[in-house]
Parts: structure tokens; C-alpha cells; sequence
């Protein structure tokens, strides 16, 4: 289908319809006329309002790209605070984990009648697996 900007004044298709125009518009009477002239100049105010908006919003059109690119940065900084506030999180849960082991097997030597040295001789290690498959 063919768009105004394809079609030029000269058009055969625009000189075809504009013939066909002019021949109904013999036919009209006096009251049709003046509400078609009324009805074109309404058409015409409201088409300079749509442009006169549009080129004020042209002026304006990088602002809510650039918002956009705003709440895009926001949104990237809150997921990376986030994902370093969890990560920061589950590193001191691990740490206070492993410290509460070392605290069970602190306290588990220390009411032990072995002596330390017994837990780090190697052979004592072998003792001890040995001791318990034969029971």
C-alpha cells in the first residue's frame, strides 16, 4: 500500500483522487460545504497541536534514556550490595561454624585423660582403629 511520502503532488494516483474531489464536491450544497471547511479547520488545529507537542517532546527525547540508564545502574548497584552483603553473610556463618567445631574438639581434648602429643603422633592414630575393630 502506498504512503504519503511514497506519493508526490504529481502522483497519477493524487491527481486521480484529487479529480474525483473536485467532481463530488461540485455536487455538495452551500450547508455541506461550510461543514466540511468547518471540519477541515478543526482537523487542521489539532494537527499543529499533535506536531507543536511533538516538537516540544523532541527536545526532551534523550531525558528518559537517560533515566532509564539511571535505574539501570541503580538496579545493577543494588543487586551487586546485595550479592556482596550475602556473601559477607555466609562467610562469618562458616567462620563462626568451623570455630564451634574447634571448640567442640578443644573442649573434647581437653577432658580427655590423653595427653596432647597422644591426638599428634601418627601411630596413636593406628592404635586407637585398631583398638576398636578388635572389640
Amino acid at each position: 500500500m502506498n504512503t504519503a511520502e511514497d506519493l508526490g503532488q504529481n502522483s497519477p494516483l493524487v491527481l486521480n483522487l484529487r479529480r474525483q474531489l473536485d467532481l463530488g464536491s461540485q455536487s455538495l450544497t452551500l450547508r455541506q460545504q461550510h461543514r466540511l471547511a468547518q471540519a477541515r479547520k478543526v482537523a487542521l488545529l489539532q494537527q499543529r497541536q499533535v506536531s507543536h507537542l511533538q516538537l516540544a517532546l523532541s527536545g526532551s527525547h534523550t531525558l528518559p534514556h537517560e533515566h532509564l540508564k539511571a535505574r539501570h545502574w541503580a538496579a545493577a548497584l543494588t543487586c551487586v550490595l546485595v550479592l556482596a552483603g550475602a556473601l559477607l553473610f555466609l562467610q562469618e556463618w562458616e567462620q563462626s561454624r568451623h570455630q564451634e567445631e574447634l571448640a567442640d574438639i578443644d573442649s573434647a581434648v581437653l577432658s580427655d585423660d590423653l595427653p596432647v602429643s597422644a591426638y599428634l603422633d601418627h601411630g596413636f592414630k593406628h592404635f586407637v582403629l585398631a583398638a576398636q575393630d578388635g572389640q
